[in-house]
């Protein structure tokens, strides 16, 4: 590497994987159109890192227009000012903002999960966690069906009632949650579980964690909220988020460090620790991030992507894996990443990967899976270099997007990429600085460059802002050096009861002028307000139907 800059990209590193203890009893979810995605987060809500279990990171939410802040959030009910975790995620529910950061008390830094009103910016409740180990930055997840939302930090998982901020139930594990963000199924019944993975970094000891977060019931579920059901070995572990679909828990891991990495699926309906379905090993090539899941018509794939210690900005690789089998179909190089593939409904594939300096720059990537190859369509940092003559890839000389940490979200059902931008002095707990909204039709053809003067699929663009957003209606929210920000029109405050849902009942309490009845905050409590409140409410009706 060139101590003036960053090196051209590295040679291609050859990989290779050959899945063992194939089996397989997973059912695979086709789709109705070639590559279909399986799923698509509600648009009303964003309730976990990727926006649901699948990880996918796409929401048919088209997000904010204009990126102009709708409200900030920068200091707490006693005017300390709130740093917030980094470059963590937020996640929503139809009326509040997740998200965790610390203040000053006394000399200690004391964290705190914070639930902030949609519609106003205004700290709802405020709830004291553990302190997060190695800086992580792993997300809060919603439990929707349990009214709660759950904080994984240190080495202890906490739920929280969603509408007060009581604790419900906590669970300390053996082992630090560091970078990995859990997520909870909601299709298993009376028993639906959270999965979590438990950081080995640099060994071999880190586990894949189910716990239970449904009520006890008999037979039919025998453990507690709260309860662990089991654990599974699955080698070095660090920031590796798992993803769900269709009763089957997958998960990446380093593996061996510098030796083989890992993929593998677990059977989520287990009530014991149960072997893998199967374990793909990948030679040369461990997991920091997540997998992400998605269904074509020819079948469901997990798609991954490596970390590389060394290299430049081709070091890594991006992989797809049959989930019936774990045979990896193809691979590709890629910027080196802890992040997770965001997967498009019709076959692209965006990376975010990089940091500044040892051989890399940040960079957003976009690949087109094309069933047994892949070709790559855009690459924020070769697209756009503007070389200053010497052959090098410096800073000031391309479009500085993503990073290692940050996960993008894909708004508008694949037509907007919301990616945040790090700046080159930061440290590994910054928050991101800048965030962009890219049209992603205005892309300009494979091999086109286009120079500072020629970014016009640059559509809307924010500073003090940028970690990984969550997108929901017509907002987007995201952490940033500024604090917590919200861009797009304000929500309106339909939970007028104040139980963490909108439905009929918050409509009986504003006929009966109880509650929070300034749905549209006009300041004015009038018709406007049950006007706003009843679309709210009728469109969870037909999200019901949808569903």
């Amino acid at each position: 590497m060139n101590p003036r800059g960053n090196s051209l990209p590295g040679r291609a590193v050859r990989a290779s994987a050959r899945p063992r203890n194939v089996a397989a009893v997973v059912a695979v979810a086709t789709a109705a159109a070639p590559f279909a995605a399986a799923s698509m987060p509600d648009d009303v809500c964003w309730p976990m890192v990727g926006g649901d279990g699948l990880r996918t990171g796409v929401t048919a939410a088209a997000g904010a227009d204009e990126l102009a802040a709708a409200w900030t959030v920068s200091a707490d009910l006693q005017g300390r000012v709130i740093t917030f975790v980094g470059p963590s995620a937020v996640v929503c529910s139809v009326d509040a903002v997740m998200a965790l950061g610390w203040v000053m008390n006394g000399p200690q830094k004391q964290y705190f999960l914070y639930a902030i009103e949609r519609g106003s910016g205004a700290i709802r409740w405020a709830a004291g966690v553990a302190s997060p180990a190695a800086d992580s930055w792993s997300a809060p997840v919603i439990d929707a069906g349990n009214g709660t939302v759950i904080a994984t930090m240190g080495k202890t998982v906490a739920a929280f009632d969603i509408a007060t901020g009581a604790a419900r139930w906590t669970r300390v594990l053996g082992r630090n949650i560091v970078n990995a963000s859990a997520l909870v199924t909601t299709d298993l019944g009376v028993s639906n579980r959270l999965f979590i993975t438990q950081f080995d970094g640099f060994g071999e000891a880190g586990l894949l964690t189910c716990i239970n977060v449904d009520a006890r019931l008999g037979v039919a579920n025998p453990h507690d909220p709260g309860e662990v059901v089991w654990t599974a070995a699955i080698g070095g572990s660090s920031g590796n988020s798992p993803a769900y679909a269709d009763g089957v828990v997958y998960c990446s891991s380093i593996g061996q460090v510098f030796a083989a990495g890992r993929v593998q699926a677990f059977d989520a309906r287990s009530e014991t620790e149960p072997a893998p379905i199967w374990t793909a090993v990948v030679p040369d090539h461990g997991f920091y991030g997540g997998v992400s899941v998605a269904a074509r018509e020819d079948g469901l794939f997990l798609y991954a992507a490596s970390y590389a210690f060394e290299g430049g900005i081709d070091a890594a690789r991006l992989l797809k894996l049959d989930a019936l089998t774990g045979e990896v179909v193809w691979a590709t190089p890629c910027n080196r990443t802890a992040s997770t593939p965001v997967v498009l409904g019709d076959g692209r594939i965006v990376v975010s990967g990089g940091v500044w300096g040892y051989g890399t720059v940040p960079s957003v990537e976009i690949f087109v899976d094309e069933g047994a190859s892949v070709s790559r369509a855009w690459h924020s940092v070769l697209d756009t270099w503007a070389d200053d003559g010497d052959e090098w890839i410096e800073e000031g000389e391309f479009l500085a997007l993503g990073g290692w940490s940050h996960l993008p979200v894909v708004a508008g059902g694949g037509r907007w990429l919301l990616a945040g931008a790090i700046a080159p002095s930061a440290s590994i707990g910054s928050a991101y600085a800048e965030l962009f909204r890219i049209d992603l039709d205005l892309l300009p053809p494979l091999g086109t460059p286009s120079g500072p003067a020629d970014r016009s699929f640059i559509t809307a663009h924010a500073g003090l802002s940028g970690s990984s957003p969550a997108v929901a209606d017509g907002n987007v929210y995201s952490i940033g050096s500024g604090g917590l920000r919200a861009f797009g029109e304000r929500t309106p405050a339909a939970d007028v009861s104040g139980d963490g849902v909108v439905d009929i009942e918050d409509l009986y309490w504003w006929t009966q002028g109880r509650g929070a009845r300034d749905v549209d905050g006009s300041g004015v409590i009038d018709e406007a307000d049950r006007a706003a409140l009843e679309q709210r409410v009728r469109r969870g009706e037909l999200e019901d139907r949808r569903r």
